[in-house]
């Protein structure tokens, strides 16, 4: 009996102290199937995501006080190459500009309400990025361009990979106010 009533007080102390440290933003969950997730406690630290093979996974995620949609940078590694993930919504791209290596790709996912649809820039024309032209759009040539060729709702994506070094402006066809950067080293 006073064996279980120690181990029961153990149990309460270990508890309790989860509990204090998950109010301080310091809990780090782990998993022994290999996931783990790192909740940074400084709005400085950039979210990530890398999947070094297809069997770990480790993130990282801001934790704020304040919600918002708003991510600064998501990567994954898949084989070597990164895939970069930029949100569209009615805040516009997030984030505006990124670095990535040549052969990376960027993932556009819409998680908005509305419909977005980016592409190269120069509006209407997008031929900014080498290759690309809206008039290549439902052509062959598709699959090679920057550019989504129609509008992608909630929850869809739409991914590109950069092959050409230097800096890529691009805009949403459907707004051309809402634009970003992407920088390919």
């Amino acid at each position: 009996m006073k064996k279980s009533i120690q181990l029961l007080s153990l149990l309460s102390l270990i508890i309790l102290a989860l509990v204090i440290a998950g109010c301080q933003g310091q809990i780090i969950p782990t998993v022994d199937d290999g996931v783990s997730a790192d909740i940074p406690t400084s709005d400085s630290e950039k979210p990530s995501m890398v999947l070094d093979d297809p069997s770990t996974v480790t993130a990282e995620v801001q934790n704020t006080d304040e919600p918002s949609n708003a991510v600064e940078s998501i990567t994954e590694t898949v084989n070597s190459a990164q895939i970069s993930i930029v949100e569209m919504s009615s805040s516009g791209f997030s984030p505006k500009e990124i670095t990535i290596k040549s052969g990376d790709t960027v993932k556009f996912t819409n998680v908005g309400t509305q419909q977005y649809w980016p592409a190269s820039a120069m509006h209407p024309s997008h031929t900014v990025y080498p290759g690309s032209s809206i008039s290549k759009c439902n052509t062959a040539e598709a699959d090679n361009i920057f550019d989504a060729c129609r509008a992608y709702g909630p929850g869809e994506t739409y991914s590109f990979k950069f092959n050409e070094i230097g800096s890529w402006k691009y805009h949403d066809h459907r707004n051309p106010s809402a634009f970003g950067t992407i920088i390919v080293e």
